[in-house]
C-alpha cells in the first residue's frame, strides 16, 4: 500500500540485528537480553540498553537509554540515562553497532529533551498519569527505568496476585520509599522487582515519607546484581563529522 500523507511510522535499520518498524503507541527495546526487539549481542552492550518508544499522541518517538553503563549516541550526541526525540533521520551509536532510524510523517521540529539541569524538564511534573499490565519478566524493570529517565514525581502502586499492593514512591526519577510485604526501603525496592505479573499505576500524587533513600533505581540495579548485569566498559572511536546520519 503506498504511503499517505498523515501515515506515522518508523523504521530502525541495523545490519546486524535487522528492521523494525514502529508506529504510535508502540515501543523497541534495544539491548543485549534475548528478550530485547533489537538483540545486539556484544558485552559493551547493557542487557536492557535503551527503548524506542512513541506514545500515542506524541508527535514523534522517542530514545531513552536506560540509564546503560555506556551510553548511547544520537547524531554525535552522548546521552547517558537521558532522553531525545528522534528527528526524520537520526543516526544512533550504541556500542559498536549502528541503528539508523527513519520517521515518517513528523509535523515539525523536534524540541530538546535535555536543555533543562534536571534531564527531561518536559516530562517532569506535568507527565500524565500512567496505569496498565505487567506481563513479563522484565517489564516492571523497564517501567521504572522509564519514569528514572523520565525524571517523574509520584507513587507507583503495584497490584500483585494474591498479595498485598506495593508502593514506590518517586522524587524527580530517584526512588525516594519503598514499601513491600511488611518491608521498607532496600529490602522493599528488592523484593519489588521480583514481581512479574499484576497492574500499575503512576500518579502524581506523594505521600509524605520519612525514609531517604534517594537512589537511582539504575544504579541500585548495577549494585545489586552486578555478576549479572556486568557491561564491558566501551572505548568509542573518534567520530566523522561529515557522514551523513543514513
Amino acid at each position: 500500500m503506498a504511503e499517505t500523507s498523515t501515515e506515522r511510522f518508523a523504521v530502525i535499520k541495523s545490519l546486524e540485528a535487522g528492521t523494525k518498524r514502529l508506529q504510535p503507541g508502540e515501543t523497541v527495546r534495544i539491548g543485549r537480553h534475548h528478550e530485547n526487539d533489537l538483540v545486539l549481542r556484544d558485552a559493551v552492550i547493557s542487557r536492557f540498553h535503551a527503548t524506542i518508544r512513541w506514545d500515542k499522541g506524541a508527535e514523534r518517538p522517542v530514545l531513552y537509554d536506560n540509564g546503560s553503563q555506556n551510553g548511547s549516541v544520537v547524531d554525535g550526541r552522548e546521552v547517558h540515562g537521558g532522553a531525545v526525540p528522534l528527528e526524520a533521520r537520526t543516526r544512533i551509536t550504541i556500542g559498536p553497532y549502528i541503528l539508523n532510524v527513519e520517521v515518517h510523517g513528523l509535523p515539525g521540529q523536534a524540541a530538546l529533551l535535555e536543555d533543562a539541569p534536571d534531564a527531561v524538564a518536559l516530562f517532569t511534573e506535568q507527565g500524565p498519569d500512567l496505569e496498565g499490565r505487567i506481563e513479563s519478566k522484565d517489564a516492571l524493570r523497564q517501567l521504572i527505568l522509564r519514569l528514572e529517565v523520565e525524571r517523574r514525581s509520584g507513587t507507583l502502586t503495584l497490584e500483585r496476585p494474591g498479595l498485598e499492593p506495593a508502593s514506590l514512591t518517586l522524587g524527580a526519577g530517584r526512588v525516594m520509599a519503598a514499601h513491600c510485604d511488611g518491608q521498607i526501603a532496600l529490602r522493599a525496592l528488592e523484593a519489588v522487582t521480583k514481581t512479574e505479573r499484576g497492574r500499575y499505576r503512576f500518579s502524581r500524587e506523594l505521600e509524605p515519607s520519612d525514609q531517604a533513600m534517594n537512589l537511582w533505581y539504575s544504579d541500585f540495579l548495577r549494585m545489586k546484581h552486578d555478576s549479572y548485569y556486568t557491561t564491558r566498559q566501551w572505548k568509542r572511536p573518534p567520530s566523522d563529522p561529515n557522514q551523513p546520519a543514513l
